[in-house]
């Protein structure tokens, strides 16, 4: 792995995951809305799927 790669992989996941705490609660107190952090880590994780590799052509029925 280049280090520009490890880069591209590493500070997105260092910016979203050092700024979730910060954006569930704000986002929590402004709205009151709970599930919010289950819905940004669902969110997020569905954004990831392409990047690694899962698409719905391939997964075997």
């Amino acid at each position: 792995m280049t280090s520009h790669t490890k880069f591209l992989t590493g500070s997105p996941l260092s910016f979203l995951g050092s700024t979730a705490p910060l954006i569930y609660t704000w986002v929590i107190d402004k709205t009151g809305w709970l599930m919010f952090p289950a819905f940004y880590i669902l969110f997020f994780g569905l954004l990831a799927l392409p990047v690694v590799g899962i698409t719905p052509s391939s997964i075997a029925p």
